[in-house]
């Protein structure tokens, strides 16, 4: 569904809509933007925005003169930081939404067919020379094509946390593919039977829990900041979030059976900045249940549903959900014949 699909319907006669096209300019609204606000009533809804720039001044001058919210929806297929003029233009004066994928919720709500698959880098440090190297390109040629699908909400981009400790730590970014019908092209996978057997499973997984850790934090306010550790020794943690001056450690592991070894990134990340306050790690995995793996850490089953913990506790809290419906209860066996006793019994009991 894209992004007027789902505002029509939500909107419905209540709102004006004018979508904006690369090639024509639609009711003049490059020549003369105050002329096309006139014409239309509001709410309007304006798609596509990046195609009419210059309808941004004329957008500002009237907000500022009427601040009652929901006045004017703007829709693009960029992201505003991206469009810097948007950004600059609305400061203070509008609500930015990020309209993402299905959540995995979302689209066990749905009955979607799931799709495991990213590409082949997702998961990975970026190391861009090497890259441009590998497909035969210069470094800053690869620099650019990562950045079209950075722009187009296809590659997300997860910093390094340094943090100032006096060694050797890992300072690129990790890289996530969030297309999976790109990722299963680019890597050729074709069921999702042949996903736990590719030599990627490991990165794989930790793509699609990261999806669902990002489309979980864009729902708080404010959002907590997501990075990645690796000291140079080797040791790391998958996925680190930071709110409130709290570090929440989250390792990644695509194994059923999840053990105490697991957190060794985790612990290692605790000695290393002893000062930090850091709350309860989390070791998400294709388990069943929550179980404890330290006296700090637990097991998560990677399906559960993450929520913020508003009562100020050291860890986000899971409300684990089922992948498959309950299953209906089993029928009751047929009795044969009662015997007299058993009638006998019956009737003694009625009395």
């Amino acid at each position: 569904m894209g992004k007027s699909k789902l505002l029509r319907p939500a909107l419905r006669d209540a709102a004006d809509f004018v979508g904006f096209d690369p090639v024509v300019d639609v009711e003049k609204a490059r020549r003369d933007p105050e002329l096309l606000l006139d014409n239309h009533r509001t709410p309007l809804v304006l798609d596509e925005l990046q195609y009419a720039p210059k309808l941004l001044p004329s957008l500002k001058r009237r907000i500022d003169r009427d601040r009652s919210p929901g006045r004017y929806v703007l829709t693009g297929s960029q992201q505003w930081g991206v469009l810097a003029t948007v950004a600059e233009s609305l400061a203070g004066r509008a609500a930015f939404l990020d309209l993402d994928g299905f959540s995995l919720r979302e689209s066990l709500e749905a009955t979607a067919e799931k799709h495991w698959l990213v590409a082949a880098l997702t998961g990975q440090e970026l190391n861009r020379g090497q890259l441009g190297r590998e497909i035969g390109v210069a470094p800053r040629t690869a620099e650019r094509w990562l950045g079209t699908p950075k722009a187009t909400f296809q590659w997300f981009e997860v910093s390094a946390f340094s943090g100032n400790a006096g060694k050797r730590v890992a300072s690129k970014a990790k890289g996530y593919v969030a297309d999976s019908g790109f990722a299963g092209h680019a890597l050729a996978i074709s069921t999702q039977n042949a996903v736990a057997s590719h030599l990627a499973w490991g990165a794989l997984f930790e793509t699609a829990v990261y999806a669902e850790i990002r489309k979980a934090v864009s729902l708080m306010s404010p959002r907590p900041v997501v990075h990645h550790w690796r000291m140079g020794a080797g040791a790391e943690v998958d996925l680190l979030l930071e709110r409130d001056g709290t570090f929440f450690p989250i390792e990644v592991k695509a194994a059923s059976r999840p053990s105490r070894g697991d957190t060794t990134g985790i612990t290692a990340f605790r000695k290393t900045y002893p000062k930090l306050r850091v709350a309860r790690g989390l070791v998400v995995a294709p388990c069943e249940t929550m179980a404890p793996l330290s006296e700090n850490d637990r097991a998560m089953p990677w399906d559960a549903v993450l929520a913020p913990d508003r009562d100020g506790g050291e860890s986000p809290r899971v409300r684990p959900r089922p992948l498959t419906p309950p299953r209906a209860p089993a029928p009751r066996p047929r009795r044969g014949p009662s015997s007299p006793r058993s009638h006998r019994r019956g009737g003694q009991a009625r009395r």
